[in-house]
């Protein structure tokens, strides 16, 4: 299946593992981003000097873009930070957690952008399935899920299961080939051990029924 959107596992639940790719300042560790407006989250604002906000400033071609823009891929985060042709800025990634924490603290200065063979693929796997009154184009960042697919999660609480959504069909396609593969191996090795099994029981009851009749044929003492 696949969906729009980023959430959050909380007790069970949809849970996204990963990280996403941004342009970072040369510690590694400040955001940076082009604009022209200063009203900047307090942690990019208290690692990112003034003077370089002045120099990003004339490149932004409209303040009403998103601010913050990150990357489901690592190349089209390359291809951004050459873009916009900033000496001092650098690719980086970030955990999707920490992404989504400061995309729900201002939500009009970041941008998730989706990789454009994602959305194909989404589209894609769209156009197959049959809905009724529903659109078949994706708008926003793809996720991509499987039914009766889980994981589970030790925490204090106990054992949570949680369903693993995916960013790239084909980091699922093969893990869901792999679980094929997992589930006939074990199959096949379930049925050896039960074929070993009746031989066994086969040997037993013969040698039984054996020493059944050479009791039955040997004379009382």
């Amino acid at each position: 299946a696949a969906g729009g959107g980023i959430k959050v596992g909380g007790s069970g639940g949809p849970a996204f593992v990963g990280q996403v790719f941004t342009m970072l300042d040369p510690s590694g560790n400040g955001l940076m981003a082009v604009t022209k407006r200063f009203d900047l989250p307090h942690f990019i604002a208290d690692r990112t000097p003034t003077w370089f906000k002045r120099i990003l400033s004339p490149l932004k071609k409209s303040d009403n873009d998103p601010v913050f823009r990150f990357f489901m891929d690592l190349n089209d985060s390359v291809s951004y930070v050459k873009r916009l042709n900033v000496p001092s800025g650098m690719v980086g990634a970030c955990r999707l957690d920490v992404a989504y924490e400061h995309f729900k603290e201002k939500p009009h200065m970041f941008q998730f952008v989706p990789n454009e063979k994602q959305v194909k693929a989404a589209n894609k796997l769209l156009k197959s399935i049959p809905q009724r009154g529903k659109r078949k184009k994706l708008a926003g960042v793809p996720v991509f899920s499987a039914q009766n697919l889980n994981i589970a999660v030790a925490t204090n609480d106990g054992i949570r299961w949680y369903s693993p959504y995916f960013f790239d069909k084909n980091l699922l396609d093969n893990i869901l080939e792999g679980s094929m593969d997992q589930h006939f191996h074990s199959m096949i090795q379930n049925r050896h051990i039960q074929r070993r099994r009746d031989i066994v029981d086969d040997s037993l009851t013969s040698e039984i029924l054996e020493e059944s009749a050479d009791s039955l044929l040997e004379p009382p003492e």
